[in-house]
């Protein structure tokens, strides 16, 4: 599913990379650092420091750190 993630973000269509996002959650599928950091960047090169923020907070609520590698 992160690939999926990652191909969304790279086409800037941020609302699939979060629709996905949620529905991995649904399954019960724990999104990882890596898919946090991909949607943070996706937001990030969009020019939407809300969203990345938004995700950023997420990733923190979770007890993990972000991967800008």
């Amino acid at each position: 599913m992160t690939m999926r993630v990652i191909t969304y973000c790279k086409d800037g269509n941020m609302e699939k990379a979060l629709a996905l996002y949620s529905r991995m959650i649904e399954k019960g599928v724990q999104p990882d650092v890596v898919t946090f950091s991909i949607l943070i960047d996706g937001f990030g090169k969009l020019g939407d420091p809300e969203g990345a923020i938004g995700v950023y907070t997420e990733l923190n609520i979770k007890g993990l750190k972000p991967d800008f590698g």
